[in-house]
């Protein structure tokens, strides 16, 4: 083999395989991924994460307060931004924009309410993908009416593809409900919980499986829980057997799971007195000057992870199944008020404004820093050892190039 080719390559006199030098520097690199270990709480070490923006062209909102991700496209939800928006639609409030998450692409308006600019949404959600039906369904709670509105459509969105044989219908809110505010996605019997103040409802809106209304006797909705605080957030896992809770009570943030019982409609869920994530100002790094809200909740399929998004506080905090916080993820912009994650756990998707009047969308690729696979907990406590090797790597290797050139 002649010198200089990429086989073999000649340093200092000696022979020494590129090949070798290579995968040296590439096990120094290994032990330095994913996660880097800069700070210490009360339970340990902690991991920090930056996620980054996601898309590009116009953002259309002012902020986005609600999101839901079906069949690769990201559901967007919340007050539109006039200026960007002009010449699009006369609406200038609530309005559903989505963008394909398989592809870097640009906001698509995906619905808003025709020809009336004075509707206003205050929570959005979808089917799981793993339920899946022939269409895409959409529920989006409108207040000024005091119903759920049930939007059946195909691929795209319910402006561009809508359902013709199923227009969309209103699903009412609970008896003594004003206002339904906190939405999760449709479980596998047929209904959303819903939260208004303390109160947890279960709503049924389609029959299992299907985008059809539910049948007459089991069309009502049943209260669940009634909690001590203001219910904030909500999540349900993918297999609609454990609700996570998240509720502002006593200038605290405390987050519960729940064990929902199967069948419909569900029984009342047993209220716990302990909640599982306590948080206030004392017990995270860095906290804003008020006493933070939580603005959204989701669990990871695969770790089970909990990832908590602060308003104002420019970050989501990670919290293990134990409920200790072990990372934090910087975003790009101050006010979380939603998070999204895709059925694999391989994706997060934070959502917010800056606080001057600008919707944010940011990501944070689960797969590749570990968080889906290990989990935090072993992020946070093994990447503090894994830099300190690495780093250890990086200078034999150094020293073995020099003996080389000698």
């Amino acid at each position: 083999m002649r010198e200089g080719t990429a086989t073999n390559q000649r340093l200092g006199g000696r022979s020494w395989p590129a090949c070798t030098i290579a995968t040296l520097w590439a096990i120094c690199i290994f032990f330095t991924q994913p996660g880097l270990v800069v700070g210490q709480t009360q339970n340990g070490p902690l991991a920090y994460f930056k996620s980054s923006k996601l898309g590009f062209g116009t953002m259309p909102f002012q902020s986005i307060t609600s999101m839901g991700l079906q069949n690769n496209a990201l559901m967007c939800h919340g007050p539109a931004n006039p200026s960007e928006v002009t010449g699009t639609t006369n609406v200038r409030y609530d309005q559903v924009w989505w963008m394909a998450t398989n592809t870097s692409g640009s906001f698509i308006w995906g619905y808003s309410s025709p020809g009336d600019d004075s509707v206003r949404y205050n929570a959005l959600s979808v089917k799981h993908r793993s339920l899946q039906t022939k269409q895409n369904l959409l529920f989006l709670s409108e207040p000024g009416a005091s119903t759920i509105n049930v939007h059946s459509y195909w691929y795209l969105s319910p402006r561009q593809t809508p359902d013709i044989d199923r227009p969309v219908r209103s699903v009412a809110y609970p008896n003594g409900t004003s206002e339904v505010s906190v939405l999760t996605s449709l479980d596998a019997h047929g209904g959303l919980f819903g939260a208004e103040g303390t109160k947890v409802w279960w709503i049924p809106v389609v029959k299992p499986l299907t985008a059809d209304p539910p049948e007459e006797d089991k069309g009502n909705a049943t209260l669940v829980a009634d909690l001590l605080g203001t219910v904030q957030a909500m999540w349900l896992m993918q297999n609609s057997q454990t609700l996570f809770v998240a509720e502002w009570f006593n200038t605290s943030n405390n987050i519960h799971r729940f064990s929902v019982r199967s069948g419909s409609p569900i029984e009342p869920m047993a209220n716990i007195s302990v909640p599982l994530v306590h948080i206030n100002n004392t017990v995270y790094p860095h906290p804003p000057t008020n006493t933070p809200v939580v603005s959204s909740i989701v669990v990871n399929p695969v770790s089970s992870d909990i990832y908590v998004g602060l308003y104002g506080a420019g970050g989501v905090l990670i919290y293990n199944t134990q409920g200790y916080l072990k990372g934090q993820v910087t975003t790009t912009f101050v006010n979380v008020l939603a998070l999204e994650m895709d059925d694999a756990g391989s994706s997060l998707y934070i959502a917010g404004d800056d606080g001057a009047g600008s919707g944010r969308l940011d990501f944070l690729d689960l797969a590749s820093t570990g968080l889906r696979d290990r989990g935090v907990d072993a992020l946070a406590n093994a990447d503090g050892r894994n830099i300190k090797h690495g780093f250890l790597g990086i200078a034999v290797v150094f020293l073995v190039t020099l003996w080389l050139r000698a």
